[in-house]
């Protein structure tokens, strides 16, 4: 059975858009746009992640190459006197569950009929989750750069007496006078 309806071209016209759309089963139960989104968080949260581990690693007492502010670390409960870098563990924390977000939302749509359906309510949950979870770590991660301070005698230090990315010793001059430079 079909039901006769009368899709008025002026009123789309009111709503914005430029015509009626052509597949009203298709326009109900599309969330491409849900998908994109989670896909586009979910991305950002892995570089987001991948920039925390480098920051929490070269801010380690075993390069100690930067601090970050005290504002992001937190003193360890069973060491007081060592500080955990919280900002950036927290960040890969965050990207974990905006990944598992996408996760989610891939899962619900696999087995969908066509047409909406009440499964389709959880979308919501799942895209207000990340984009809080993104802006988050967006501004942590905003804060932690903004606060580094190079320790710069260590770094002259470690270029000096490293060779763990040259070939050869005259590459290695090399690289070192440029580091050098953009050290001064």
């Amino acid at each position: 059975m079909s039901f006769c309806v009368y899709r008025d071209p002026t009123r789309v016209e009111m709503l914005g858009f430029k015509r009626p759309t052509r597949n009203s089963i298709d326009t109900v139960s599309d969330r491409d746009f849900v998908v994109d989104f989670l896909s586009s968080s979910s991305l950002l949260a892995v570089h987001l992640s991948r920039l925390a581990e480098e920051i929490a690693f070269y801010c380690s007492d075993l390069v100690n190459f930067f601090k970050i502010g005290d504002q992001l670390m937190s003193s360890s409960s069973i060491m007081p006197q060592k500080k955990n870098p919280d900002g950036a563990e927290l960040i890969r924390a965050k990207a974990s569950l905006i990944q598992g977000n996408l996760s989610s939302m891939l899962s619900l749509l696999k087995s969908l009929p066509l047409t909406y359906s009440k499964d389709l309510q959880e979308d919501k949950v799942l895209v207000t989750s990340s984009s809080k979870n993104i802006h988050l770590c967006l501004d942590c991660m905003y804060e932690l750069i903004s606060s580094i301070q190079i320790n710069k005698s260590i770094a002259e230090q470690k270029l000096k007496f490293s060779y763990a990315n040259a070939k050869t010793n005259d590459l290695w001059n090399e690289i070192n006078q440029v580091v050098q430079k953009k050290l001064e």
